[in-house]
């Protein structure tokens, strides 16, 4: 499924040493969050809605060098 080749993708690049954020910006059905299993309390929808610039409080730390930006 898409899920999976795109969770796959974004460990592999996260294990080179890249820093990867993943960001659910499909606003209407957000779902990533639920597919990683965390909050969706806060996430794109306040960065875009809010003059804050502080997107790495707002994003979940899921591995090393693997961030999650709920919707």
């Amino acid at each position: 499924t898409l899920k999976l080749v795109g969770e796959r993708a974004q460990r592999v690049l996260a294990q080179t040493g890249l820093r990867v954020t993943v960001v659910d910006a499909f606003l209407h059905r957000p779902t990533l969050a639920q597919w990683f299993g965390i909050p969706n309390h806060k996430g794109l929808t306040d960065v875009l809605t809010t003059q804050s610039r502080s997107v790495n409080l707002l994003s979940v730390d899921w591995e090393p060098n693997l961030s999650i930006l709920p919707s």
